[in-house]
């Protein structure tokens, strides 16, 4: 069960970074990005001092984008850190990945909600840099742009401890001259270590053992220039593009249209395999040019069959890249329609549960009146009534059902109301009349003045 408090408080930090409801006036947004398993809610938990255990529902409720607070130290500013999902989740596609995050980036910005810096977490322990990994953090370059680098904190993570000569080979790789992150490096960003034991410097610069909360202090040192606009942002709402237009957006559809190509030309030879070993042949014909004739008709079916397959799924991605805002911001409205109704009945459906359980038990508890006994029927004894210590414990079970059922209704009626709050601003409140100004060119480009003590509280 989702406390629903924490529930209430997902809810409410997704409606502060959208700017759906008003932030607090010094209130610092950071993004969390990186593959699925790269640590990145363990690092979220160690740096709020929050043990992170978020239900199912709650993370399917805000687009798997789940936002956890906590006070800075100095207690000057509220933190705020986005966990992201990876562009690699087995629940969902990349394009649909993008989609989600892109449209939150959007409207948050659009509503002069800024983000403040970026967290980009990268599996030190892996083999090596594999093509998807190499991809993805591509991706996240795409996303955030150059003018973004300064701001943003490498977090390579899974170190051993000590770290090992591999591990520290990989990371040269990773991250100098030639590597895929060694772009942010040189755009004023900054490399970590984290292992389990705590958080180091890199190689280059070491430092001594710190909490994951130097992060966060070298993104507030770096904020206080003023706040940031990822290119995503700007492309979606300054530019007006639709996601696929967006450098993000064409890069990955480039790239599913490249990994489509090579699944398909590895079909291609695999049929050329299995017809030069024979054994695609389904029969064994006298006639050696009947036999030679099946074989191409069923290679070039199943030829015919790959590609139509893969065409769909070329279709299919692009036609989730290719939305304006408002499109993405409809299709997020349908999906968490979807998945509140969702929680909804599921926690009705474990009230009717423990509700016949309760009146299966209660009436067991009564049990049939005692039977009559006549006079003249002989050894007959009149059924035993139920010990003291059974008539006990079903009590103390039927009181423990009724407070559960009483808690049940009350966390539906919380949620309800925070799920309604979620609805509202996405059918006619703050978030949709965003959405339509961008579509409709209103837009203004100079700071707004919601994160204006922000700014004054970072200088």
């Amino acid at each position: 069960m989702t406390d629903p408090r924490v529930f209430e408080e997902q809810v409410g930090n997704i409606l502060k970074f959208t700017g759906a409801t008003r932030p607090e006036p010094h209130a610092v947004f950071i993004l969390v990005i990186g593959a699925t398993g790269s640590g990145k809610t363990t690092f979220v938990s160690r740096c709020s001092g929050r043990t992170l255990e978020i239900g199912h529902d709650l993370s399917s409720c805000t687009s798997e984008l789940t936002i956890t607070s906590f006070a800075h130290p100095s207690g000057l500013n509220p933190i705020y850190l986005l966990d992201t999902p990876g562009f690699d989740d087995t629940n969902q596609s990349d394009s649909e990945t993008l989609t989600h995050i892109s449209h939150y980036l959007a409207v948050a910005y659009a509503n002069g909600v800024y983000i403040s810096g970026i967290i980009l977490m990268h599996r030190i322990s892996d083999p090596r840099l594999s093509g998807t990994a190499r991809l993805n953090l591509n991706m996240f370059k795409y996303m955030l742009g150059k003018p973004a680098y300064e701001n943003a904190a490498i977090v390579t993570s899974m170190w051993s401890s000590p770290p090992t000569e591999l591990e520290v080979q990989r990371e040269k790789e990773l991250l100098t001259e030639g590597g895929v992150l060694a772009e942010i490096l040189e755009g004023d960003g900054r490399a970590f270590r984290y292992s389990a034991s705590g958080l180091e410097g890199t190689s280059a610069t070491p430092s001594s053992k710190s909490l994951p909360l130097a992060v966060i202090d070298h993104i507030l040192h770096q904020a206080r220039a003023g706040p940031i606009i990822l290119q995503i942002q700007s492309e979606l709402v300054d530019d007006k593009r639709e996601l696929i237009d967006t450098s993000a957006g064409r890069f990955l559809a480039d790239r599913q249209v490249l990994d489509l190509r090579r699944e398909y030309e590895a079909a291609i030879q695999g049929i050329r395999d299995r017809i030069s070993e024979g054994t695609l042949f389904s029969s064994q014909p006298a006639n050696g040019q009947a036999d030679t004739l099946i074989g191409r008709q069923e290679a070039q079916a199943q030829v015919d069959d790959k590609f139509s397959h893969l065409e769909t799924r070329v279709q299919e991605n692009r036609a989730t890249l290719s939305k304006t805002l408002l499109q993405m911001h409809h299709d997020e409205e349908r999906r968490l329609e979807a998945q509140m109704a969702r929680i909804e009945a599921d926690l009705c459906a474990r009230i009717d549960e423990k509700q016949q359980y309760l009146e299966t038990i209660t009436n067991q508890s009564a049990g049939p009146p005692p039977a009559s006994v006549p006079a003249s029927t002989p050894n007959v004894r009149p059924r035993p009534s139920p010990t003291p210590a059974v008539v006990t414990n079903t009590q103390f079970e039927i009181r423990r059902l009724r407070h559960e059922i009483q808690e049940l209704r009350h966390e539906i009626e919380q949620k309800q109301a925070a799920n309604n709050s979620v609805r509202h601003a996405f059918r006619d409140g703050m978030l949709f009349e965003t959405v339509t100004r961008v579509i409709g060119g209103a837009v203004g480009t100079a700071v707004p003045a919601l994160v204006a003590g922000s700014l004054c509280a970072l200088m």
